[in-house]
């Protein structure tokens, strides 16, 4: 009888203790703990693995501890309100950068001379330039537009350069702007320089039409000039015209100042507007000879205690680039056959284009700022906690709405709750029930149609609303219940990609 009530006692202890571990009709898992799906329905799992075989013989060995029965545990419950914090995303148009036009004309006598530096003389057509490449013969007695214009005025150099501009103005946009600087010394401008108009920056064709027209005019021909090559005071005077400049145009925007400087050369006039001769470095060269000629007009001149013309301009070309860094400048030489400094005087040599360069004009334009559109990103301040008809998203249910529960030490899969409105105030709620202690990771999504009317799964995760957020965050699971909210965000830019 002992023999079999010992036995009886060992099954009986073994039927206990197989209950606790869940191979009771109470004590199945819920099948909410599965493996992760790989499509949105998942796939029902038993939570715990079944037990190996039990081995029959191993029964009488069983023996119950009678002074201590097992107390089984109660089950768990995970739940609590879910928020989300909208994004949406807005398109806004950058105006193009609108362009403040300065452009330096040069209006000396030579600008009545064809680009290889012939003119007409007498009636005879001659080369006026020294170091010209021209088989004319060679003239010291030419003295400009006053007695040796080019007898075909639409070959003149000023003609080539007023045609120039007029193709900038007729490319001028809404919210541009231009002045003009007329330069030549003998002319009785002040300073030896004239700035067009009178009245200040102006985007009127018409009126800087008229303007190209008479600038330089001699004895009423506007393709006819005379005087000497003030470069230096005339760059001197683009950098006083800019620094009193407007700096917003129209739109709003920052005019970005752009000075265009169109000449032919070399310079010839000293900053202080006296004419450099050259006596002191080219005293074997004529007078006119001299005004021609590059190398007498550059370094310093002891005679005359200042720079010599072409090297004061290169020195208030870079006053310019100092004092106004975002300028751009770009040179035009009306000639070839010489090297004028006028590289140097660019922002970069790449700023320089002869004037048979083609497109010209089109080219310089082509460097501003076109309109773009550009994605402003907005994160809302409040967290939302239900969704109304006008925000419920386009989206597939089935697959987003839902908080997925993972066991951290090996990352299995342990099941999903489902994303579900309260029927009577609307708040996002999540559930489990039956859930063991231990250490989970939890990851959720949500679906939103933000303000823009686009549909968005928000699932990065925070415990706490200042919570950064994660595509998984860790939770402890101790205690007969656990109320945690989750607070999820979109994790990513609401800007679509182009």
């Amino acid at each position: 009888m002992k023999r079999r009530s010992s036995g009886i006692l060992g099954v009986a202890a073994l039927i206990s203790t197989l209950a606790l571990v869940g191979l009771g009709n109470g004590g199945a898992v819920p099948s909410a703990f599965a493996q992760e799906p790989t499509d949105p329905t998942p796939t029902p799992e038993i939570f715990l693995p079944p037990p190996e075989s039990v081995d029959p013989t191993a029964i009488p060995t069983i023996t119950p501890d009678i002074g201590e029965p097992a107390t089984p545990v109660p089950p768990r419950t995970l739940s609590g309100a879910v928020a989300l914090r909208p994004a949406y995303h807005e398109i806004v148009t950058t105006p193009e950068t609108p362009y403040q036009f300065l452009v330096v004309l040069d209006v000396s006598g030579s600008m009545s001379y064809t680009p290889d530096g012939e003119g007409t003389l007498s009636g005879a057509n001659v080369r006026c330039e020294s170091l010209s490449p021209s088989a004319l013969p060679y003239s010291t007695q030419c003295t400009g537009g006053a007695n040796a214009a080019w007898h075909e005025p639409t070959e003149r150099r000023i003609y080539k350069a007023k045609q120039l501009v007029n193709e900038l103005i007729d490319q001028l946009h809404p919210n541009d702007s231009m002045r003009i600087i007329a330069f030549s010394s003998g002319r009785g401008y002040s300073g030896n320089t004239q700035v067009l108009p009178a009245s200040g920056w102006t985007s009127d064709a018409a009126t800087l039409r008229s303007i190209v027209l008479q600038a330089g005019m001699y004895a009423n021909d506007p393709y006819r000039t005379q005087g000497g090559s003030a470069h230096a005071q005339a760059i001197s005077k683009a950098l006083q015209v800019l620094q009193v400049a407007p700096t917003t145009a129209p739109n709003g925007e920052t005019y970005r100042p752009v000075v265009m400087f169109i000449a032919d050369g070399p310079a010839n006039v000293f900053l202080d507007g006296t004419t450099n001769y050259a006596r002191d470095v080219c005293p074997d060269l004529t007078r006119q000879a001299a005004l021609d000629n590059t190398e007498c007009q550059i370094g310093y001149s002891n005679e005359h205690q200042q720079y010599r013309p072409i090297t004061a301009s290169l020195i208030e070309a870079n006053n310019i680039k100092v004092a106004i860094p975002s300028v751009q400048i770009y040179t035009i030489p009306l000639l070839t056959y010489q090297e004028l400094g006028m590289e140097n005087i660019a922002s970069t040599f790449s700023n320089t284009y002869f004037y048979n360069t083609p497109q010209i004009i089109s080219t310089i334009m082509s460097d501003r700022r076109a309109p773009s559109d550009v994605c402003i990103e907005h994160v809302s301040s409040e967290w939302v906690s239900s969704i109304d008809a006008a925000h419920t998203p386009a989206l597939d249910p089935a697959r987003w709405n839902k908080v997925h529960l993972f066991r951290a030490s090996d990352n299995t899969y342990m099941g999903e709750s489902a994303i579900t409105a309260d029927p009577q105030t609307g708040q996002l709620r999540y559930s489990f029930s039956n859930i063991p202690d231990g250490d989970y990771l939890v990851r959720a999504s949500v679906g939103y149609k933000s303000e823009d009317g686009i549909s968005r799964v928000y699932q990065s995760v925070g415990l706490a609303p200042e919570a950064s957020g994660a595509e998984r965050v860790p939770l402890t699971i101790s205690g007969s219940t656990t109320a945690q909210p989750l607070y999820l965000q979109l994790g990513g830019s609401p800007c679509p990609y182009y």
